[in-house]
C-alpha cells in the first residue's frame, strides 16, 4: 500500500480544564488515506474478465478497417487479372490483321513481357535487400537450389503458356475458368499427405474426427476439381478465337495440359516446404527420433504439480484443436533447428531464374508467331510501346502492374493483422473468379476486347466450371487457413514460403504460397512455445532509495501475480552492489529485505542463506494465489572479493545465464531463453513486459531490444 500522511487536530466542543486541552492537542492524530500503487491496479484491472472487452467504437472500427482492406484486395487483384488476360487477348487479336496491326501486336508483345517479369525482378532486388547482406540467415542448401532452380523453370514455362498462348486460343472468361486448374495437384497432393500420417494411438476421439473429416473435404475438394476442369475442358474445346482450330485440338489441349501442370506441380504446399530446410535438419530429425518424448512427461507431471518450470495449457479449446500434432511438437521441440529458414537467399535464386527464363520462353513464343521474322522486329517493338498502343492498353498494363504489387502487400497487411480468415479465406476464394467472369462478361457486351460472341458466358458448362473450380479451391484452401496463425504481426518470410508474387496468377499464387499449419514441418503451437520461454529479471542496485526499491519489489510481485496462467517461466535476480562485509549486511540491505516483507510477504527467517565466491546469496520462492512459483534471488556482493560497479554485474548475471542456467535447464534453447535487464529505479508492469517478449519471439533475428519498459 502507499500511504500519504496528513496531520491534524481534533478540537472537542465540550469545555475541559486548560491543562486537558493542553495535552489533547500535543497529542496529534495521523489521518492516513491509503490507495494502491499504480502496479496493483493494474492487476486488478486484469483479474476483472470484462476489462480487456473492447469498446463497441473499437469493434466497429476494426470490421469497417476489415471491409474497407479487404475492398482493395479485391479491386487490385481483379485488375491485375483483367489487365493480363486483356492484353494477351490485344495481342493475339490483332495478328491476323494489317502491317500496321502487326507493329500495334509488336508493342503489345513487348509490354507483356514486361509486365510479366517486373513481379521477378522486384522480388530479386527486395530479397538481396533484406537477405543478402544478413550473416544470421544462411544459404539454402545444394539439394534446394537445384529443386529451386528446377522449379522456377517449370513455373516460367507454365506461366509464359498461361500469359501469352492461352488467351490466344480461347476466351477471356475461359482463361479465368482455366486458371483455377492450378490447384489440381495440391488438392492431389493434400488427400495423400493426409492418408500418409499415420494415427496415433494416444490421439483423443476429437483429434481423429478431425483428421476423418479434412480427408473427407480434401476428396471432396478433389472431386469437384476434377469435374470443374472437365467443363472447362469441354468449354475450351467449343470456344475457339478461330474456328480453323479444329485441325489443331491436339496442340491446344497440350499447350493447355502443359500449362496446368506446370504451376500445378510447382506450386505445392509441400515442395515449397521442402525448399526452406536448413543443413542440420536431417541431423535433427535424426536425433529427435531417438529421443523420447521427455516433454510431453514433463508436461503432464506439471499439472499434477503446478509451479514447476512448463505449465499446462490454460485454452481448452485450443489444446484440443493442436493434439493432432502435440505428440511431434513436443518430442522435437529440444531437437528443432534454431538457424532460420534461407527464405530471403532462395528468394533471391529463383527470382533471377524466373525473370531469366520468362524472358526467353517469351522470346521463344515470339518466333513461333512469327516464323521467319527476324529479332529485329522485337527489338522494334520496344519503340511501338509509345506510338501503337492505345489509351485501353496502357490502362490495362498500369493496372497489371499495379494492381498486382499493392494487391500482394494489401493481401500481406490482411495476414499479417490476422485479418486473412476474411479477406484471404473469403474473398479471394469465393469472389475473385467469379468477379472475373462477370467483368470479362461486361467487357464482352460492350466489345472492349473484340470477341465475337458472348455466348460462352452464360453457356451451362462454364458456369458448372465456375462453381465447381470456386467450391474446390474454397474446400481445400479455406479448411487450412482458418486452422493456422493465431499470432498478429508477423513478418513476411513467415507468412509466405517464398516472398515473391506473380501478375498472371496473383491470387493462386496467394492461396497455394501462404503458410499454413498443416504443410509447415517447422511449426509450433504458440502457447506449447510460450510454456518453454525461461524469462530472467536481473538487476543491478546500489544504495537506492527506499521508494526505488519499493517500486522494484512491486514490479516483481506484479509480474508473480500474474501469472495466473502459468505460461512461462519467471525467475528474478538482484545483484547488489557493496552490500556485504564478510558476513555483516549493510543498512541498504537491511532496508531492501524489511521492504521485501512488507511488498511480498515473505519473512526473513525463511530465506534460504549461502556463502558464494562474491559474497553472499539470500533467496526466496515466491508462490501465487494460483500455485505458481517465482524464484527471487539476492546476490550480496562483497567488494574485497569481487570487483563492484554496474558493469562487473552484468557480467556476472550473463555468466549465470549462459554458464549456469542453461546448462542446468537441459530443455532450454538458446532462442527460449530471455534477459530482461533492469535498474532498480525502474518500475516496469505486465504489460510492458508481454509487449517486448511479443516483439522478440516474433522477430528471430533481433537479439536486443533496448527502452522497452516504461519507466
Amino acid at each position: 500500500m502507499a500511504s500519504n500522511e496528513v496531520s491534524g487536530t481534533s478540537t472537542s466542543s465540550n469545555s475541559k480544564p486548560m491543562s486537558s486541552e493542553i495535552n489533547k492537542a500535543s497529542k496529534q492524530e495521523t489521518f492516513v488515506i491509503e490507495t494502491d500503487s499504480k502496479i496493483k491496479r493494474e492487476l486488478k484491472r486484469k483479474d476483472n474478465k470484462h476489462s480487456f472487452r473492447p469498446s463497441y467504437g473499437v469493434v466497429v472500427l476494426k470490421w469497417l478497417s476489415t471491409f474497407l482492406l479487404c475492398l482493395l484486395i479485391l479491386a487490385f487483384v481483379i485488375f491485375s487479372k483483367v489487365g493480363i488476360v486483356s492484353i494477351s487477348q490485344q495481342m493475339s487479336r490483332e495478328l491476323v490483321e494489317d502491317a500496321a496491326a502487326v507493329k500495334r501486336t509488336q508493342g503489345v508483345f513487348v509490354s507483356l513481357q514486361i509486365a510479366t517479369v517486373v513481379p521477378h525482378v522486384f522480388s530479386f532486388l527486395r530479397g538481396i535487400l533484406m537477405g543478402a547482406f544478413r550473416k544470421d540467415i544462411p544459404w539454402p542448401t545444394r539439394r534446394s537450389l537445384i529443386l529451386g532452380v528446377v522449379l522456377s523453370i517449370v513455373e516460367s514455362v507454365g506461366t509464359t503458356l498461361f500469359v501469352f498462348c492461352l488467351p490466344g486460343l480461347t476466351g477471356p472468361g475461359t482463361t479465368v475458368l482455366l486458371m483455377s486448374g492450378v490447384f489440381l495437384a495440391p488438392i492431389l497432393y493434400n488427400v495423400v499427405h493426409s492418408w500418409m500420417v499415420p494415427p496415433k494411438s494416444a490421439v483423443p476421439p476429437e483429434s481423429t474426427n478431425l483428421k476423418w473429416i479434412t480427408r473427407i473435404l480434401f476428396i471432396v475438394a478433389l472431386l469437384l476439381e476434377l469435374a470443374g476442369l472437365a467443363s472447362a475442358g469441354y468449354t475450351y474445346h467449343n470456344h475457339k478465337t478461330d474456328p480453323g482450330m479444329d485441325a489443331n485440338d491436339a496442340k491446344r489441349f497440350g499447350f493447355l495440359v502443359t500449362a496446368l501442370l506446370c504451376l500445378s506441380i510447382s506450386w505445392i504446399p509441400g515442395i515449397q516446404s521442402f525448399l526452406l530446410k536448413t543443413t542440420n535438419d536431417a541431423v535433427v530429425t535424426s536425433q529427435a527420433s531417438n529421443k523420447e518424448p521427455t516433454h510431453a512427461k514433463e508436461t503432464k507431471d506439471n499439472n499434477a504439480q503446478p509451479g514447476s518450470g512448463s505449465v499446462p495449457n490454460s485454452n481448452p479449446s485450443r489444446e484440443r484443436k493442436h493434439t493432432s500434432n502435440a505428440p511431434e511438437a513436443q518430442t522435437t521441440a529440444v531437437g528443432t533447428s534454431s538457424l532460420p529458414p534461407p527464405t530471403w537467399k532462395l528468394t533471391i535464386v529463383m527470382s533471377a531464374v524466373k525473370t531469366v527464363c520468362i524472358f526467353g520462353c517469351s522470346i521463344l513464343f515470339y518466333a513461333e508467331v512469327f516464323p521467319g521474322r527476324p529479332v529485329k522486329d522485337w527489338v522494334d517493338g520496344w519503340g511501338h510501346l509509345g506510338s501503337q498502343l492505345t489509351t485501353t492498353d496502357w490502362v490495362m498494363f498500369a493496372g497489371n502492374i499495379g494492381g498486382s504489387l499493392f494487391g500482394y502487400f494489401t493481401a500481406y497487411i490482411a495476414c499479417t493483422t490476422c485479418m486473412q480468415w476474411f479477406g484471404i479465406t473469403i474473398l479471394l476464394n469465393l469472389s475473385i473468379t467469379p468477379l472475373s467472369y462477370v467483368a470479362f462478361y461486361v467487357m464482352c457486351t460492350k466489345d472492349v476486347l473484340g470477341e465475337s460472341t458472348c455466348k460462352m458466358y452464360y453457356n451451362p458448362y462454364s458456369l458448372i466450371a465456375l462453381v465447381l473450380l470456386v467450391a474446390a479451391q474454397t474446400i481445400s484452401t479455406g479448411c487450412l487457413f482458418f486452422r493456422s496463425q493465431f499470432l498478429v504481426m508477423l513478418k513476411e518470410d513467415k507468412l509466405f514460403w517464398t516472398p515473391m508474387y506473380t501478375s498472371g496468377l496473383l491470387e493462386q499464387w496467394l492461396m497455394l504460397s501462404k503458410k499454413t499449419e498443416y504443410h509447415d514441418e517447422h511449426h509450433e503451437d504458440p502457447l506449447l512455445k510460450a510454456s518453454r520461454t525461461k524469462v530472467i529479471i536481473c538487476t543491478t542496485m546500489y544504495r537506492e532509495a527506499d521508494y526505488e526499491m519499493r517500486q522494484l519489489l512491486q514490479s516483481i510481485s506484479g509480474i508473480n501475480r500474474a501469472q495466473t496462467d502459468g505460461t512461462r517461466h519467471f525467475e528474478s535476480h538482484i545483484f547488489f552492489d557493496g552490500a556485504v562485509k564478510k558476513v555483516n549486511p549493510t543498512d541498504s540491505v537491511l532496508q531492501l529485505v524489511s521492504l521485501a516483507e512488507e511488498e511480498l510477504g515473505v519473512k526473513s527467517a525463511n530465506c534460504k542463506r549461502k556463502g558464494t565466491p562474491y559474497g553472499m546469496s539470500i533467496e526466496w520462492e515466491l508462490i501465487n494465489n494460483k500455485g505458481h512459483r517465482l524464484l527471487l534471488r539476492i546476490h550480496l556482493k562483497d567488494n574485497q572479493k569481487v570487483k563492484n560497479k554496474k558493469r562487473w554485474s552484468q557480467v556476472m548475471y550473463m555468466s549465470y545465464v549462459l554458464d549456469f542456467f542453461l546448462k542446468q535447464e537441459n530443455n532450454c534453447r538458446h532462442d527460449e531463453c530471455f534477459i530482461l535487464t533492469t535498474d532498480a529505479d525502474v518500475c516496469f508492469n505486465v504489460d510492458s513486459v508481454e509487449a517486448l517478449l511479443d516483439l522478440m519471439t516474433r522477430d528471430p533475428s533481433v537479439g536486443r531490444y533496448a527502452r522497452a519498459l516504461i519507466p
